[in-house]
């Protein structure tokens, strides 16, 4: 059994300043730590109980209960999982427990059976990202519960899972207005612009013209938005400096040290046939096409093409608006899939999909391939063990919190996510501690512009994230 003399330098650096500021973002990479370093602040500041809010995956799995019974110095702390009924719940928090463990679509429930700022010590939010957007109902009910909880503690790896103005509302959950003020519309517009007349795209402000592009001065507006510049830099330095009291993140040096393997991107370019191509052209361009069977697909606005030429891309298209029909376009995916699984010579890989059609047409496929389901625990089990050729996941649920690299290290991204939150934590399931193989390769399927369009979107949002996070250090 390990013991607090096995823990990283940089975790019992992250420990003490929870017990000094009492609110911190621990901004550390999936497979870090959090779990344990968390745990073993609240202990030195014996802040109990505790409440830990966590993705539904990780509740189930008691996450944190496993984590603490395999450390000496935290075995004997009671972790309790609310889970189950209602009436099973409130039964689970009668007894003596040091921390309480909810899940966030659970977390309506416990604000109406107490109140959090009474009952608990500390709170702590697993996946902080979660509580990056003000204006949800989640995080104003939390904004007015976690008033006058002693300890805040925010766990993530992405910060900037989507956009910069993400930050605000997770520095706000754990050090209220004192990182970047009180209100979110003061925080935007201060540090932000609208590029547009409805408001809904947002980008650092920036003077007219200080970007320079292959030798030539050109507008910011007209450049990529990761594109740095010295105006979007000193942008960036001060949002570093702004939060930096209340954030943690690990060194260059001690990243070196945690034997976390990286996740090499392999993309694989699918060539579609020429009558989904001739579809998916005719859709972008009048909105309106024909498939296979004089089934008539139409799309009302940009939003909604994007959307379809995505499922179209994966090899089917929903045709009804409650996603209750579908039908297929082509079954190049499919092929590349079996491709690389062939490959892979029993190798086991970690498959992630986005549709549910996209779901059933790979388990119809998988047939004679001993595979199973992320969601489940006896299918995690299996994996664990060596068991299963093929985990399908959807990264919105097994995207968090599982530990999944004792059954392989192969990734074989179905379909892209536009977050790379969910990019990100997806590959943290296998890139992470504990892991033997030198690296995680992540085999991305590209059929078409749509693609390769989301991958480098990704890989915007990651640089963005990276200038934030690194300044830190």
């Amino acid at each position: 059994m390990r013991t607090i003399l096995d823990l990283k330098p940089y975790q019992a650096e992250a420990a003490d300043l929870v017990v000094r500021a009492k609110g911190v973002a621990l901004l550390l990479r999936p497979g870090a730590g959090k779990t344990v370093t968390t745990l073993t602040a609240l202990k030195k500041l014996q802040a109990w109980p505790a409440l830990v809010v966590a993705p539904a995956q990780v509740v189930k799995a008691n996450v944190w209960g496993k984590e603490a019974a395999s450390w000496q110095h935290t075995e004997g702390l009671e972790v309790t999982p609310l889970v189950g009924t209602a009436a099973k719940r409130a039964r689970a928090m009668t007894e003596h427990n040091h921390v309480e463990v909810v899940s966030y679509d659970n977390l309506f429930w416990l604000t109406e059976v107490v109140s959090l700022r009474k009952r608990y010590r500390a709170v702590v939010f697993d996946e902080l990202s979660k509580m990056k957007a003000p204006g949800t109902k989640r995080f104003r009910r939390m904004r007015a519960e976690v008033k006058g909880i002693p300890v805040r503690v925010g766990l993530t790896g992405t910060p900037v899972g989507n956009h910069l103005l993400d930050l605000w509302g997770e520095m706000y959950m754990v050090a209220d207005e004192k990182p970047l003020g009180p209100r979110f519309t003061d925080f935007r517009a201060k540090w932000f612009e609208t590029v547009d007349y409805q408001e809904r795209v947002w980008r650092l402000k920036c003077c007219p013209e200080c970007a320079v592009v292959d030798g030539k001065k050109r507008s910011c507006r007209a450049t990529r938005p990761w594109l740095s510049c010295k105006c979007h830099q000193e942008a960036i330095a001060g949002l570093r400096r702004a939060i930096k009291p209340w954030a943690f993140t690990m060194s260059a040096a001690h990243e070196k040290t945690l034997g976390i393997p990286p996740v090499v991107v392999n993309p694989v370019r699918v060539e579609l046939p020429e009558k989904a191509a001739e579809q998916m052209a005719e859709l972008r361009r009048v909105l309106t096409t024909e498939l296979a069977g004089g089934v008539t697909l139409e799309a009302l606005n940009a939003s909604e093409v994007a959307q379809k030429l995505r499922q179209m891309a994966g090899g089917a298209v929903y045709t009804s608006k409650n996603a209750m029909s579908w039908a297929p376009v082509h079954d190049a995916k499919l092929d590349a899939l079996d491709l690389l699984l062939d490959e892979l010579q029993g190798e086991p890989a970690l498959v992630f999909y986005w549709y549910q059609h996209e779901k059933e047409r790979i388990v119809a496929r998988l047939a004679g391939r001993r595979f199973g389901f992320a969601s489940e625990e006896k299918d995690r089990i299996a994996w664990d063990r060596g068991e299963l050729e093929v985990l399908l996941a959807h990264p919105q649920s097994a995207g968090h919190g599982l530990n999944l690299q004792a059954g392989g290290s192969t990734i074989i991204w179905y379909t892209l996510p536009f977050s790379h939150e969910l990019w990100v934590q997806a590959g943290g399931r296998l890139a992470r501690q504990g892991q033997v193989a030198p690296e995680v390769p992540a085999h991305v399927l590209l059929a078409g512009e749509t693609d390769e369009d989301t991958l480098r979107l990704l890989d915007g949002k990651a640089f963005q994230e990276r200038e934030v996070v690194e300044g830190l250090r």
